[in-house]
């Protein structure tokens, strides 16, 4: 979480130690009067009124999923609060929690958004959530508009690096993240992201193929050959140290003094290109296509 007015970090951007382990606020305060329902606002102590903002309200799926990933600001829980209200939706808690001052009530915020769980039966995201459901979680946020292109990537992102086991298939996200922050060349091509947004339709789709498939382990960091279409390991074609090293990592550059191992021809293209990675799910797809038609 963020203190909206001065930007201070209230909980770590990455949850290493599973998503139900999210931080506890500081220790909360003993309730005030004026926190009580249907308490008046005070020149000292004004209640909250949501801000207009550039996403839809924050439905309950969505503000768990930004708490799993730390991602949660206090104004996030009071507008939660607010409009389930508004959609009839009552509980104690939950009109105190509408009624919280994210300024100067932030250590209650995080002790009546749990109250308020309890007494309408809902619970953090489970640990052992897969990644996978989760990256679905952030799809359906996303087709709703109620994140960013930008914060879709960083929220994959925060998946594949966080979470116990690393989904192959997120990493693509990680790189597309890389490559907004550095800027190098080397993560992500920068063309694919010349429209973060047409890049994030293009992740998408290939996430969708890619899920359906049995791909072999460590398939993303295999290049294509755009001679022959051979896809594989590289070869470096002088096998020093430097470039075993620069093999084996999952970089563009790397394919550089590289060959292809049946033809030798030096036009690679690692995986995590879209490109590439598109052409080579074609390739399988089609050699599954023939697999199912031969029996």
């Amino acid at each position: 979480m963020q203190d909206s007015q001065s930007g201070t970090p209230l909980q770590p951007n990455r949850v290493r130690e599973g998503i139900s382990s999210v931080k506890r606020l500081t220790s909360p305060r003993a309730l005030q009067p004026d926190h009580d329902v249907g308490a008046v606002a005070t020149a000292n102590h004004p209640r909250h009124v949501p801000q207009p903002r550039t996403e839809t309200p924050n439905t309950t799926e969505s503000l768990l999923l930004r708490r799993a990933l730390g991602r949660a600001r206090p104004e996030d829980y009071v507008d939660w609060a607010v409009d389930q209200l508004g959609r009839d939706v009552d509980s104690p808690s939950l009109r105190i929690l509408a009624g919280l001052n994210v300024r100067f009530d932030r250590e209650d915020i995080d002790r009546y958004f749990r109250s308020s769980c309890d007494e309408l039966g809902l619970r953090d995201l489970p640990e052992a959530t897969p990644p996978l459901d989760v990256a679905a979680m952030i799809r359906r946020a996303y087709d709703q508009s109620r994140i960013r292109a930008e914060e879709a990537i960083d929220m994959l992102a925060d998946v594949h690096e966080t979470w116990e086991y690393q989904e192959p298939l997120l990493q693509p996200w990680h790189s597309m993240r890389q490559e907004l922050s550095w800027r190098t060349g080397y993560s992500y091509p920068p063309a694919a992201l010349e429209s973060v947004e047409r890049a994030v339709a293009t992740e998408w789709s290939l996430l969708d193929r890619a899920s359906r498939l049995t791909l072999p382990a460590g398939w993303m960091k295999l290049s294509r050959c755009e001679h022959c279409e051979h896809v594989g390991p590289l070869r470096p074609l002088n096998p020093s140290l430097l470039r075993r090293l620069l093999a084996a990592l999952t970089q563009p550059a790397s394919s550089h003094g590289a060959r292809c191992e049946d033809c030798g021809s030096q036009q690679l293209t690692q995986l995590t290109h879209p490109d590439a990675r598109a052409a080579y799910l074609d390739t399988v797809e089609r050699r599954a296509g023939q697999r199912a038609g031969a029996l």
